[in-house]
């Protein structure tokens, strides 16, 4: 089976003795299918189990956070899901042609990227709001136990706010290396 044909398949991780025949941008092809498709799991994890929810929750009366703190931890996590959602589409829709239209699919979509820095410049921001909330909202710290007890491989929420930022610089470096 050849590099197209994994690609095609959607393959998540290839074993070693696979990935020993491949070139050194096909490797690093494939590296970018695999973490995009982990990374729009994580987010699919971030928006059902804490965003959408606590949306819900800010709505009603009385309320555990108001529209303005959720809207403070989660700034920007619904754009970044429909950019990761346009991305790993746009991936899977070029099968055996993955290789050789990647960077396309990255320079179509990189004025959108800019998201990233506005949602990297306001983390620290949404990290005090999730500090602020744990030590002063008991049921919001509740709330947080139940959702990491609820996954199994559970993080914790400041890990989930920080992925884009992960997902932006390893970015960068797929780029320089392609």
């Amino acid at each position: 089976m050849n590099f197209r044909q994994k690609a095609k398949k959607r393959t998540v991780f290839l074993p070693l003795r696979e990935m020993q025949g491949l070139t050194n941008r096909q490797r690093v092809v494939q590296e970018i299918l695999t973490t995009e498709q982990s990374y729009r799991r994580s987010l699919n994890v971030l928006k059902d189990q804490y965003v959408s929810p606590l949306r819900l929750e800010a709505r009603k009366i009385p309320a555990m956070l108001t529209l303005s703190e959720v809207n403070s931890l989660f700034s920007d996590v619904d754009a970044i899901c429909r950019i990761s959602d346009k991305i790993l589409e746009d991936m899977e829709n070029c099968g055996e042609d993955l290789e050789f239209e990647v960077g396309k699919i990255f320079c179509d979509i990189a004025p959108l990227l800019k998201l990233y820095t506005s949602y990297v410049n306001s983390h620290h921001r949404a990290l005090e709001t999730h500090r602020f909330l744990l030590e002063n909202r008991p049921t919001y710290e509740a709330f947080c136990q139940s959702c990491t007890s609820d996954q199994d491989s559970a993080l914790f929420l400041d890990s989930y706010l920080i992925l884009p930022g992960k997902y932006a610089s390893r970015s960068k470096w797929f780029s320089d290396v392609l």
